[in-house]
């Protein structure tokens, strides 16, 4: 069992009744001891549980009264908090890329207005155009998302103490928020890209 907390590894535990628990034992444990009550869909009844312990040990208090949903989420508070923050930090992240691709994208849209516009006097489609676009936009996407998850498999070994139940190098989160970084990425890239295949090629040669 988890005696320790959920972020310790299982260990093997036994136990004995209090007739056979040695003397020295209690100096162990600080004099304390846990006590656990099964209920079946009711609430904690303290003032029942008060008056067993106090016929069977007359003195004995009981403190930190709690449910085991209230224990397990006191040991989860710093791991949601950490996760909160990780998650707001990583949202921003994603958001910065799809700004940066869009502003790279539109600014390479701007550059070769001239170069679009001869090519599309000479029989480019408006569809080869945005599928240009769309390339660049996907490779850049492509690149990036091989340099992040290289790094990402190094840098996981720093959370790996606030995950439960789960690995930090787990295969299917870095497909799935591949997959999510590069469909964000077609997003941002698909307004410069319309915006190339509009270009009035007349318009743009006589602006040069």
């Amino acid at each position: 069992m988890r005696a320790w907390g959920l972020d310790q590894q299982v260990r093997p535990e036994f136990y004995l009744t209090l007739a056979q628990v040695p003397d020295g034992a209690w100096d162990w444990i600080g004099r304390t001891m846990d006590v656990v009550v099964r209920l079946q869909g009711a609430p904690i009844p303290i003032n029942e549980l008060r008056s067993a312990v106090s016929r069977a040990a007359p003195g004995i208090p009981i403190y930190n009264v709690s449910t085991m949903q209230g224990r397990v989420s006191s040991q989860l508070e710093q791991s949601h908090f950490d996760t909160y923050l990780l998650a707001v930090f990583a949202a921003t992240a994603l958001l910065l890329a799809a700004v940066g691709i869009y502003g790279v994208l539109s600014y390479t849209v701007t550059q070769r207005t001239r170069d679009i516009g001869i090519r599309m006097a000479l029989g480019a489609t408006q569809t080869n155009i945005a599928r240009e676009v769309l390339q660049q936009g996907l490779l850049l996407t492509g690149l990036g998302v091989v340099i992040g998850v290289s790094a990402a498999m190094v840098a996981a070994r720093l959370i790996q103490s606030i995950l439960f139940g789960v690995r930090s190098t787990d295969f299917a989160t870095f497909v799935v928020v591949s997959f999510l970084l590069a469909a964000i990425a077609l997003l941002a890239s698909y307004l410069p890209a319309r915006r190339a295949s509009s270009v009035n090629p007349m318009i743009a040669l006589r602006c040069e």
